[in-house]
């Protein structure tokens, strides 16, 4: 059965003031009348049923689902016991979504990325899904670097003409100088932090390579809530993408971007709010900068 998990918990403070602690930018509405949450669920569906699609945030955000997406379950909305990074999140997601979905082939979507060619898109989620219903493997999706850019993870492949390829280096987030070197190699790909697995498998991974976590998170005689917080605030990329010997890629055709910063996300769109933040933005940049100068001086 597929299944999709949205990770809509981040905050998003790279774009502040759009994207604020109190509504991230996932929630913001800044393509024409639509929000990123908006548009994701909307590919998404594309691929799978909507009754098999979960989202995963934390309770304060909750309203935002309510209001956004209306037709989104209230079985279906996962909330997270406190706002942790992605790896207590995910393995709290696979537990919850096999108590009701048992045999499930799972696929994880952040809330926050823009994406071109849905056609693409969902054909590639397809070609996934084909070889992960097959193969107990771990399937990332790769996109090929436009530039040596260190805010994303970096996946290392050998040259194949397969379009499913074993990694044979996960990096996460390298430093300017070691992406530049990945970029220029033109052996490694960017993770698009989008995955698909059997929900079995990854389960298992968390076993062997977050303990702690698998323990805390599988003890029914627990309180969620307080155990929740001894899990680790790490990100799946570093807890398991980094450790899984044997992970694979798809090498992918669309346009993606993770509209993380302003420079990215003014690509997209002339929305007048995107644009009034990114000019609040730079304005406090440059009295920042000047303050500093007269410090120095």
């Amino acid at each position: 059965m597929k299944c999709a998990l949205i990770t809509a918990g981040g905050c998003g403070t790279r774009l502040y003031p759009l994207s604020t602690k109190d509504c991230p930018k996932q929630f913001v509405r800044m393509f024409e009348d639509k929000s990123l949450i908006e548009l994701t669920y909307n590919r998404v569906t594309r691929f799978i049923n909507k009754e098999n699609v979960f989202i995963v945030l934390p309770k304060k955000y909750q309203h935002f689902i309510n209001e956004l997406l209306p037709d989104v379950d209230e079985e279906n909305i996962i909330i997270e016991p406190e706002q942790r990074s992605t790896a207590p999140c995910v393995l709290y997601s696979c537990l919850y979504i096999k108590k009701i979905r048992n045999n499930a082939t799972l696929f994880v979507f952040p809330a926050d990325h823009y994406i071109m060619d849905t056609d693409k898109f969902v054909s590639t989620l397809n070609d996934v899904y084909n070889y992960v219903a097959n193969n107990n493997k771990l399937v990332l999706l790769g996109i090929k670097p436009s530039e040596p850019q260190d805010r994303y993870g970096y996946l290392k492949c050998n040259r194949s003409n397969n379009n499913i390829i074993k990694i044979s280096k996960f990096k996460e987030k390298p430093n300017k100088f070691k992406a530049l070197i990945y970029y220029l190699s033109n052996k490694y790909y960017w993770s698009s932090d989008i995955y698909g697995f059997n929900i079995d498998y990854m389960i298992n991974l968390y076993k062997t390579l977050l303990p702690n976590d698998y323990n805390i998170l599988t003890n029914i005689d627990i309180d969620i809530n307080e155990a929740y917080k001894k899990c680790s605030n790490v990100s799946v990329a570093y807890a398991i993408f980094e450790n899984v010997k044997d992970i694979y890629m798809i090498k992918c055709n669309f346009h993606w971007d993770d509209v993380g910063v302003f420079e990215s996300l003014l690509k997209y769109t002339n929305n007048k709010n995107v644009i009034d933040a990114y000019n609040e933005k730079k304005k406090l940049v440059d009295a920042d900068k000047s303050n500093l100068v007269k410090v120095i001086q």
